[in-house]
């Protein structure tokens, strides 16, 4: 809790959960002799003494230290390395498979189209003229023929009469044309 005027830190809040009575007292120290005279002058006079006496304790409140040991504190990083290793390994090992697993789906569906020099194709209509497209327009247009393969799967094409289209085509956007 953020220090209030007089120095204020701290709260000791009790609640009865049959009666719905809350009652919460300001201090300005966690102190066991505030605790005492809370417990007297706000429960035991009023209740008499309690069966059951339930706390939530948080950290602050307790006044134990733990005994510090230098190996074993040693050891435990140690193990607690090892185990972020292990975990860092199987999460790379898992990542691999699910490309893996990623890169069979895609191949599955991938048609992999290789044409010779002289085949006779179809460009897509919508490589070459994207704004003239329309719904009821031909996908594709053509005949031509591949007039040369170039280096990573792309084709210079020509007309049926021998003259060179100026850009080159990636198979994905050319289909087989079947006489």
């Amino acid at each position: 809790m953020p220090k209030e005027k007089g120095g204020v830190e701290f709260t000791i809040i009790v609640v009865d959960y049959f009666s719905k009575w809350v009652k919460a007292v300001p201090l300005k120290k966690t102190r066991g002799e505030d605790l005492t005279h809370f417990l007297w002058k706000h429960i035991l006079m009023r209740f008499g003494i309690p069966k059951i006496l339930v706390s939530e304790i948080d950290h602050s409140s307790r006044g134990r230290q733990a005994r510090f040991d230098e190996e074993r504190n040693d050891q435990r990083l140690m193990e607690v390395l090892n185990f972020t290793d292990d975990l860092r390994d199987k999460a790379l090992y898992k990542i691999l498979k699910c490309k893996q697993l990623l890169a069979r789906c895609y191949n599955r569906r991938v048609k992999n189209r290789q044409f010779l020099v002289g085949d006779l194709v179809l460009r897509l209509f919508f490589a070459s003229h994207p704004k003239e497209q329309s719904k009821l327009s031909p996908n594709s247009e053509g005949p031509y023929r591949v007039g040369r393969i170039l280096c990573r799967g792309t084709y210079e094409l020509e007309d049926l009469d021998g003259k060179p289209i100026v850009r080159t085509w990636h198979p994905s956007k050319l289909c087989k044309y079947y006489v």
